[in-house]
């Protein structure tokens, strides 16, 4: 797995968090793979997710996905075969090895 590519996406929710994410990420030196979305335009969650699913599948680089609650793109990316993902709850931090991705919620 190449740990200096990172998958990241977001749906309009998540946008502004995803940009502030990934240009921190670019800043560090890691290669940032964006799937959208590009403004905050109404977006489809679960397309992000599932394309992000896909290239994770294939290529084996970690994802950052971010939508409004981070639950809805969690259900959603889960429902890819052999991937696993969890939504990350700060106060409850739970970390699970196998894990390729981290969901955040853009709502606090």
């Amino acid at each position: 797995m190449n740990n200096k590519i990172i998958i990241i996406g977001a749906d309009h929710a998540g946008f502004e968090l995803k940009e502030t994410i990934k240009n921190y990420l670019i800043s560090e030196g890691f290669e940032i793979h964006d799937i959208g979305v590009y403004s905050k335009d109404t977006a489809d969650y679960p397309l992000i997710a599932k394309q992000a699913s896909d290239i994770i599948a294939e290529n084996k680089y970690r994802a950052i996905l971010i939508c409004g609650t981070g639950i809805g793109m969690s259900i959603a990316a889960n429902k890819i075969k052999g991937i696993i993902h969890a939504k990350i709850i700060i106060k409850n931090m739970v970390f699970i090895r196998k894990n390729k991705a981290l969901i955040l919620n853009a709502f606090i």
